[in-house]
């Protein structure tokens, strides 16, 4: 897949240029996703399981097209699933050493001087790409665990040229399945995270990862059990792209009426070419009835701005944490988000929160409840990342949460500020760690336009932004079917 810089609908953003075929193939794959509600998905690839799961009822909200799942697929699915658990049904399988049934090497060592940027994502340790360089140390497919740093033990798969430096590259030898062998990894993700050493930075050992044991069945039942497991995972990418082209969508719509200096903002989002935006424009459109860009352009060009600050819109609050870990203070029922809920997330609409604070460690802090919907954004370390749930959240220290003083500038203003996270980030002080105080953001001016603009900017946005969240739910769901089935099939057996 190459990336190159295109102009797309004129708006000078940047976007991924991807193969025809593949645009055609990934084009059936999302179109697919028509017809079976994605609560009757989850209850048809659940009906086998001999004790009731979880069910996720996503149901119709506002006036969003509600994203569903082809018949065919959720079928599939099932029959997939079915098969595979009558295979598994027999005595577990016998358990084996890591290291005797793939072929480890350690990653190179590499900085950005010694390559070009290119496509090929380089492996440093962390959760995400470090950054893109031009050259690779691996082709096929692959586990790589990192090695050292916060996220030693870090299990991801790649299909895809890659190089890797600060982390452990797994390949299958004759008697595995790679795929296989990466979602036995991550089922045990947290026994792996536990495996980490040192005082200093943590790390994790080659020796600890070859005598790590996992279950292994036939080869061609490796091969069923990923193939099952994988169709969940295709799913949710669809759903992920969808979201990406949904929150591009608004960016751009956010730039060609109202301008701004960008559309980065703190939120990793991937870019996405033109065509793919347009015409998930137009689908959303045709089913919400909303005006196309060109009569929006006519109603904002003669829209009245008005300059203030953002102290006179909106009103801005601080987080905080309990000053002990009493255990009292936590495990309530009170989403307490913390910065890495936020960095971490794929998309703007935050589901569900790390940890849970009570009501008496909520007293005990200097954090105040905030309504469903406010603007959360990261203030301190990483500052300008950004998020928002539709249910009461708290914050610790890291945020600045924004409500507005009229709802119908929310969308207006996440969009403005995600457009200016470089001048968010410029006043952000501090010699240990970059910050923004709640002073000095209020401080910050914003042009605010006039009641009609902002309905009809409402009006095309909202939509596309309840439809992330539902699609987010959606995959929340599979993965939720997915993690509950993958110990079934490692275990090979019916519990």
């Amino acid at each position: 897949m190459r990336r190159k810089a295109t102009d797309a609908l004129g708006l000078g953003a940047r976007h991924e240029t991807i193969d025809a075929s593949e645009a055609r193939r990934e084009t059936r794959d999302i179109r697919r996703v028509s017809s079976l509600s994605s609560c009757n998905l989850v209850s048809r690839l659940t009906s086998h399981a001999p004790t009731p799961w979880p069910k996720v009822k996503l149901g119709k909200e506002g006036g969003a097209r509600h994203e569903t799942i082809d018949a065919s697929i959720a079928s599939s699915l099932a029959s997939k699933t079915a098969r595979v658990s009558r295979l598994t049904s027999h005595a577990p399988w016998p358990t084996v050493l890591l290291g005797e049934v793939t072929i480890m090497k350690r990653g190179k060592y590499i900085t950005r001087n010694d390559t070009s940027p290119g496509d090929v994502p380089v492996i440093l340790g962390g959760q995400e790409p470090a950054y893109y360089c031009d050259k690779a140390n691996h082709t096929g497919p692959c586990v790589v665990i990192s090695r050292s740093g916060a996220s030693a033990g870090f299990v991801s798969y790649w299909a895809q040229p890659i190089f890797v430096t600060d982390g452990f590259l797994f390949e299958a030898n004759e008697q595995s399945n790679i795929r296989y062998v990466y979602y036995c990894l991550k089922a045990n993700q947290s026994l792996l995270g536990n495996m980490q050493n040192g005082t200093g930075i943590p790390h994790v050992r080659g020796d600890d990862l070859k005598s790590f044991q996992i279950p292994l069945p036939p080869l061609p039942i490796q091969r069923r059990i990923a193939d099952v497991l994988s169709a969940y995972d295709d799913l949710i990418e669809n759903n992920r792209r969808r979201i990406a082209i949904l929150e591009e969508t608004a960016r751009l719509a956010y730039r060609k009426w109202f301008g701004g200096s960008g559309a980065k903002g703190g939120m990793r989002h991937e870019t996405i070419d033109a065509s793919e935006v347009r015409r998930e424009t137009r689908d959303v459109r045709r089913v919400s009835s909303l005006p196309s860009h060109a009569s929006v352009s006519r109603l904002t060009s003669h829209a009245q701005l008005r300059t203030v600050t953002l102290g006179e819109i909106c009103q801005t609050f601080g987080g905080g944490t309990p000053k002990t870990t009493s255990p009292e203070f936590w495990d309530g029922d009170i989403p307490w988000v913390v910065p890495t809920d936020i960095t971490r997330n794929t998309c703007l609409a935050l589901l569900d929160t790390e940890r849970k604070i009570t009501a008496l460690g909520l007293q005990k802090s200097s954090a105040k409840m905030l309504p469903a919907n406010a603007i959360l954004m990261t203030s301190r370390a990483s500052v300008g990342y950004f998020g928002m749930a539709d249910f009461p959240v708290c914050t610790n220290q890291g945020f600045i949460s924004i409500v507005p003083n009229n709802d119908s500038w929310r969308w207006y203003l996440l969009f403005n500020l995600m457009s200016r996270v470089e001048e968010i980030r410029s006043n952000a002080k501090g010699s240990t760690f970059p910050e923004i105080s709640r002073a000095r953001f209020r401080s910050m001016d914003v042009a605010i336009p006039d009641d009609n603009a902002l309905i009809e900017f409402n009006r095309v946005v909202e939509p596309l932004m309840q439809q992330v969240r539902i699609l987010a739910k959606q995959s929340a769901a599979l993965a939720s079917a997915r993690d509950m089935l993958l110990p079934r099939l490692m275990k090979g057996g019916t519990t």
